[in-house]
C-alpha cells in the first residue's frame, strides 16, 4: 500500500517567464514574435528604457543599424534591405512623421526645411497661418 503522507506547504508558483524581444543576428529578426527586429514590443520597451534621452537612443539605434546593415548585406549581399528600409525600421518611428507647430504670440508658426540639392545649402522657410509653401 502506497505511503500517505500529510500535505505540506504548497508550492510556491514560478514567475512567469519575461522573454525581451532581442534581435536574433544576424538576421535581425525578433526572437520572441519572429517579426523585423525592433518590433513593436521592443521599441516600447526602448522607449521605456530611453525615456528622456531621445538623442541617447538614436545614436544606440544608428550603430545597431549599421551593424545590421553589415551583417545582413554579408548574408544576403543582393536581397539585403536597402539602406531606407533600415533607417525607417530602426529610426524612422522615433519621431512623428507631421510637421510640427508652434505658436509665436497668436500666430501660428510652422517650419519646414528644404535641401537645395544645388548649392548644398539648407534653406528655412518660416510661414505664419495660411501662408503656403510653394
Amino acid at each position: 500500500m502506497p505511503e500517505h503522507r500529510p500535505p505540506g506547504p504548497p508550492r510556491p508558483t514560478p514567475p512567469p517567464v519575461v522573454r525581451e524581444h532581442l534581435p536574433v543576428r544576424p538576421i535581425w529578426l525578433c526572437r520572441v514574435c519572429g517579426g523585423p527586429w525592433p518590433c513593436s514590443p521592443a521599441r516600447a520597451h526602448l522607449r521605456q528604457e530611453y525615456a528622456g534621452c531621445l538623442v541617447t537612443l538614436a545614436v544606440h539605434l544608428a550603430g545597431l543599424m549599421l551593424e545590421a546593415d553589415d551583417e545582413l548585406n554579408r548574408l544576403h549581399p543582393y536581397t539585403a534591405p536597402p539602406p531606407g528600409m533600415l533607417h525607417h525600421r530602426f529610426l524612422g518611428w522615433l519621431r512623428p512623421r507631421a510637421p510640427r507647430s508652434a505658436s509665436v504670440g497668436d500666430q501660428e508658426v510652422c517650419v519646414k526645411v528644404e535641401i537645395n540639392l544645388d548649392a548644398n545649402l539648407l534653406i528655412n522657410r518660416v510661414g505664419g497661418v495660411g501662408v503656403g509653401w510653394g
